[in-house]
Order: structure tokens, then sequence, then C-alpha cells
């Protein structure tokens, strides 16, 4: 009996894919390929015939399940697709964009009937309600909207989350709506009356999915913890917690029949729980990338997608079981992947190489490690140091066995074996790694600490620069640093810098990086913001000061990379007027990633734009910088555990830590605003202390930092709680 093939993903970044053979009775899904970039919402027609997918390439298409090519695209948004309904009657389709647009359109022919335009920052969740005559928005603007599709209007605008909302759902009595955020809540809320009717805290992170059973009684949630939560939203109470899933959960549905809760996983996974129960009935590998959204059609039909930018539908069958007398034993290969590397070596960057298998065996944990081997150049790898040892992982009878090993030069085969007590020896596919360095990206750091009767601004930027150097090496080839304070900071020398930095095309590549970090004052003249340079002047103001959008985004728009642009300064938020998230992650996939990003600017600042920003004698830095230290050298961003930081793990830190950071020491408000740009998620910081080292600094080079002569706090200044105003003595603020 012939075994059929099917593929699953274990990792965030990259797409690598394990095979795993199953009974031919184990049907293959049907994959939909066409979109250039990830797919980040789904759903499915009430008859099964049509699919719909929303992508990052700024379209949506409509599939016929019968063919291959979408019967229609929608491409009239501008900015990347987050989210997706289709009304109950199938004739319409709402999508929501990064830019903040709504457009309600017929499937059909495509025709917009609708615009909705209102929210201020990305549109991350749409739900209709059941009789198609209203819909509901969730945005990172933390609001969530009820509209009037049909004539453009908002019916509601429900706040009072405290981060990013990143769901919703209509209850199936069209009065309810739930939302989930990233402040780790769901909430359910009475839409009419505009108020919440409960507030459900458990998870310990980011609530990414919500839904209602059919009943409307219960509430379903997924989250950044990994784990799936079933509530009695009345009382507040989690009736079940599901586990399983290796990573962040970013979809949940429930089928029609209240049955089957399904779940899509950055692990790369769907699974498809007993609603009843709790208990896992299938595990559906296919994906070779996180599952970014999944849903039921009536028929218990499930379609998925993901960042590897395929829609895939899932017939009701029986799935993938791993537990059970009689078991086949397997033994896989889920990082690195073999089937990209099938016909030809894996190139190795770095000799220090992360490996990752599953295996399924009728076996306890002791047997099976008994039974481990792991093969290089043919001779079984014995346990040895930290780096050496195996460490095993399980779920009922599926074991996730990982293991960092050092490279010899040149090529290498790898295999996992298995042999567990009366049965013959199972191998995985063979590996043949060559380890050949790549050249990873540069990190090019300018950091400005603009003094100015403030403080802390030059330890702000001192703290950026060391915190950045740490990644030479590691996730950047090269980090070269740039430090500018007291004297350097005027607006003449800051908007010299500037240009010079935008005149750097020949030397800065497009895989790698430029971040831009500036502390100090803040101002809006003219509808733009503006940076305060030292010595400024009211009677000045243009000469004394730079413009956010002539002398900062003119010159880096001259550069192809990455730019990630840091303000730490008063109405920073101001800048972010709508124009319009398993195993560790290797640092050489990081840096590929960061490589592969396409050229953009994505800026986060320190606070909105009518609020101050502020320092405090307790933190010796300011409070945006105060965060970013404990975000990247604590780890405390790293929301999925895979030792990688991201730029969106970055922000989702800062907008929760440095509200609290503010309102416990000082009493005020603060909060940070995200500004994506085209760039998508990318790296920025590879922790050092939850990986093995890999390797000295390459050879010849060291921390290239340009540093201005030591610049003394002055004696005497104590009790700065505030940025203070320019030109003023008094301890205040930045403003």
């Amino acid at each position: 009996m012939k075994a059929v093939m099917k593929k699953v993903v274990l990792h965030r970044y990259a797409p690598l894919v394990l095979w795993l053979a199953t009974l031919p009775v184990m049907a293959q899904e049907k994959a939909f390929w066409g979109h250039r970039a990830s797919i980040n919402a789904v759903a499915i027609h009430s008859t099964g015939r049509y699919v719909f997918s929303a992508s990052s390439d700024k379209s949506v298409a409509v599939w016929d399940t019968a063919g291959s090519r979408p019967l229609l695209r929608f491409s009239e948004h501008k900015s990347a697709v987050l989210s997706l309904a289709l009304s109950p009657d199938g004739q319409l389709v709402a999508s929501g964009g990064a830019d903040g647009l709504i457009y309600v359109w017929h499937r059909a022919s495509g025709r917009i009937l609708s615009t909705l335009k209102g929210h201020t920052n990305a549109v991350s969740g749409l739900a209709f309600s059941p009789d198609g005559k209203r819909l509901a928005s969730s945005s990172w603007d933390r609001a969530i909207r009820v509209w009037d599709w049909s004539n453009s209007t908002t019916l509601a605008k429900l706040t009072g989350h405290q981060a990013l909302v990143l769901a919703v759902a209509f209850g199936p009595d069209g009065k309810h709506v739930a939302s989930g955020s990233a402040d780790s809540t769901a909430r359910v809320w009475d839409w009419q009356a505009n108020r919440t009717l409960a507030t459900l805290t458990g998870h310990d992170r980011a609530v990414r999915a919500v839904t209602f059973d059919p009943t409307g009684q219960k509430l379903i949630t997924g989250s950044s913890d990994f784990t799936i939560r079933v509530w009695n939203w009345q009382s507040g109470a989690t009736e079940q917690t599901l586990s399983g899933h290796t990573s962040i959960v970013r979809s949940v549905t429930v089928s029609a029949d209240g049955r089957l809760i399904a779940s899509g996983s950055d692990d790369g996974t769907v699974r498809v729980w007993d609603a009843a129960t709790g208990k896992l009935q299938k595990t559906l590998t296919g994906h070779s990338a996180a599952v970014s959204s999944v849903s039921f059609g009536a028929a218990r039909q499930l379609v998925s997608g993901g960042v590897d930018q395929s829609l895939r539908i899932w017939p009701d069958r029986p799935g993938r079981t791993v537990a059970g007398s009689g078991a086949i034993t397997r033994v896989v290969w889920t990082q690195p992947n073999p089937l990209l590397y099938q016909n030809r070596t894996h190139i190795a960057s770095s000799p220090t190489l992360y490996l990752q298998a599953t295996v399924l065996a009728a076996a306890n944990p002791t047997e099976l490690r008994q039974s481990l081997r792991l093969y290089l150049n043919g001779k079984p790898l014995p346990e040895g140091d930290k780096m050496g040892e195996t460490k095993l992982k399980h779920h009922e009878q599926e074991f996730l066995v990982e293991r960092t090993i050092n490279l010899p030069d040149g090529s290498d085969t790898l295999e996992w074996a298995v042999q567990l007590p009366n049965q013959k020896e199972v191998r995985s596919r063979q590996l043949i790694v060559n380890y050949t360095p790549a050249n990873k990206p540069n990190l090019y750091v300018y950091a400005f600490g603009v003094e100015s009767n403030l403080r802390y601004t030059q330890n702000d930027a001192e703290s950026i620069a060391r915190i950045f150097k740490t990644q030479q090496g590691r996730l950047f080839d090269r980090v070269s640093v740039e430090l500018f304070a007291k004297e350097q900071t005027k607006a003449g020398d800051l908007r010299e810098e500037l240009e010079r930095l935008g005149n750097r095309g020949d030397v800065i590549r497009p895989q790698d990086v430029v971040m831009l970090f500036v502390s100090g004052h803040g101002i809006i003249k003219n509808n733009d913001f503006r940076i305060l340079g030292r010595s400024y002047s009211d009677n000045a103001w243009r000469s004394s000061s730079i413009s956010y959008r002539d002398d900062i985004i003119a010159n880096l728009n001259n550069l192809t990379c990455k730019k990630v642009v840091l303000l730490d300064a008063c109405h920073s938020g101001g800048i972010s007027m709508p124009e319009g998230s398993k195993a560790a992650v290797d640092v050489a996939d990081a840096g590929r990633l960061i490589a592969d990003a396409p050229p953009g600017l994505a800026v986060v600042s320190s606070s909105g734009q009518n609020e101050l920003s502020y320092e405090n004698e307790a933190w010796q830095n300011g409070a945006f910088t105060e965060a970013i230290s404990e975000a990247l050298e604590q780890g405390k961003a790293d929301a999925n555990r895979d030792a990688v930081v991201t730029v969106q793990e970055l922000y989702q830190y800062l907008q929760t830590r440095v509200p609290d950071l503010v309102r416990t020491v000082l009493q005020q408000d603060q909060h940070p605003q995200f500004k994506p740009g085209e760039s998508g998620d990318f790296p920025v910081f590879y922790l050092t202390d939850k990986t093995p080292e890999l390797g000295a600094t390459p050879t010849g080079a060291t921390p290239a930092v340009t540093t201005p002569a030591a610049v003394p706090v002055p004696a005497g200044q104590t009790g700065v709680d505030r940025k203070p105003e320019p030109n003023r003595t008094q301890k205040s603020r930045r403003y």
C-alpha cells in the first residue's frame, strides 16, 4: 500500500516543511496559488463553491473551488489587505486595509457598493451581522466600529481596550459583538447600548482571534500564548483551554453545527478540536509557513490561508492521528527544510546549525530518547554539552526533537534515526548541508540625543547604540553606530548628517537596515512634525529645527534598504496620521528575512499626537527608551518566544509597557504609535541569552562607532520628571 505524502510547517519565518506518510484514505487537500504576498484572511461561501482570500499584495481573490485560477481579483486597496468578511447570503464581500479603509463590494462583479472611512489605523478584523445589514470592524486604533454599510455611517464606536484591537465577531443574535486585543483580554459588547457586557481575562498574551459558537452562549478565543479558550462569556468563566499548538494562534472558527473548532497557528498547522470535550481531533498539515486564517463552510469544509501565499481547502475527512496502538513510527525533518533542498544542498550561513524533527511513535518519552539518534556523515553523534543535548517535547505520541550542532566545513550529511524495541530502525530523509557563510545584512544606527534643557537624551541615544551594537556578528554582519549629542545636535548639524545619510546609497545595500533614533523636543508646525535642534528659537523655528517630512523622510527615501525610525519626542504621534504577528529561529534565517523584505519604512513614535513624552531619573532615560531596553535586552518583546524580536513585536511591547511606566511613576498618559510602512514585519534583534553563541565577530570586524566627546550630565540637576520645555528652566516636559 503506497503512502500519500503531506507536509507541515513548524516555523514562523521561513517555509520549513516536513513530510509525513499517511494512508491513501487521507485524501490530499486542495491548494490554490496566485497571491504574491502573505494571505491574511480567508472566507468560504455557504455553498462551498467559492472561497475568498485577502493578501498583503493589496488584493482580494475570489476562487471557484472547481478551478485553479481566481474568478475575480479585487485590487482597489492601496495597502495590504488584512481582513475579510462575507455576508450571510454570500453576495457581498467586505475587505479592510492597513490604511484604515474598508470596502464593501459585490462578489460576482467586484463593483464597490460602499467605502467606509473612520478608523485611523489598520483594520484588523471584519464581521457581518446575521442579517447582513451591519458590519463590525476592529482596528489597531484600539476601537471597534459598527457600521450601516449601505450609507457608510458609523452606528457605534466601542472603546475601552488598552492596546491594539486584533479581532472582532458578531453574535448570532446580532446584538452582541466580541473583540480581542493585544491587551490580553477579550470583550463582549452590547453595541447598541455602547457598553461592555463582559471583559474576559485569562490569556497572558494578545488575543488574536474571537468567534461565537452557534448558540451565542460561548466565545472561543485564540492567543499569542499558544492556546485556545472556550468561555461562558456571561459568567466570565473559562470552560476549556485547548493546548497543542507550538506557536501563536492567529485564527479560530466554529463549524455550523457547533461540534468542531478549528485553529490556525504560526506553527504552520491547522488543528481541529472536538468542541464538547476539547480533545484534538486532527492536525492538518500542508502549509509551509504560518497559518493566518481559517474558516469553516456550511458542509464542514475548512479553508485556510497563510504566509506561504497558499489557500487550502480541507474536505471533511479523518485527519492525521498520532495516538493509538499499532501506530507506525515516522521521523521527519522540520528544520532545515528537506523539500526546498530536495535536489541541492542546504547552504548554512553559520557553523552552528539548529535542527528540529517530528517523530510519530507509540512510545513513552524515555523509550524514545533512548532509541533516537542523529547521524552526521554516517556516524551517530553522542550526547554531550548543552549544545549537543537533544531536547524532547511531546503531545500524546507526537514528539518534537531539537538539537544544535557545530558543522564541519564543507559538505555534510544528516539523518535522524529511531529504533524502538521489537521494531526495525526508521530513518528520516537524508539532508545534505554545505557550510558556506552567507552575506548577512549590515545595520546602520544613527542615534541623536538632542539636549536643549533635557537630562537624559544623551543617555537615550547611548542606550540605543549599546543595545544594537550587540547584534554585530549575529543578526547582522556589521553594525555601524554613529552617535550625536550636545554640540553635534544643532539643527544645521542634524540636517547635514541626514543629507549625508541620504547620499550613502552606494554603500548601504537593499538588504541592509538603517535605524534612525531621535530623542529630544518635538512640535507640530504647519501640519509637519519637527525635531527641535540644540539652541532652538521660536523666532527662527524653520532653521533651528528639522522637518520629519523634508529632512528625515526625504533623505531616507533616497535609500532602497529597510528603514526603522524611532522617535522619542512629544507629539511624535503626529507622524502616524493615517497614510493611509514553535521553535527558536536560527539567526541566519532571521537575517535572511530582513534581506528578503521589500524596501520600506517603519516608524515607532513615543507618544500620541497630543501627548507628552516623559523622562525620569528613576529610569535615567526617557520612558520610551527604557521600555526599548526592557523589550530587547531582557527579551520581553519576544512574544512568541522564538529568540527573535521583530519591529511589530517591539511595538506591541512598547504600546503596553510605556503607558504602564509613565502612569505608575508620573500618573500621566503616553501612548506610542506605529506606522508599519511597506516593508512588512522583519527582525531587528536576536536575543543572545536564549540561543547558543554563533561564533566570533567576523574576521577583522569590530563595532564601528563614531562617538563625540563624552557629555556629562550637568551637576545639580535632579528631580526632573518630564522633558522640560526648551528655553525654560522649570522641570517640565518635551512638547
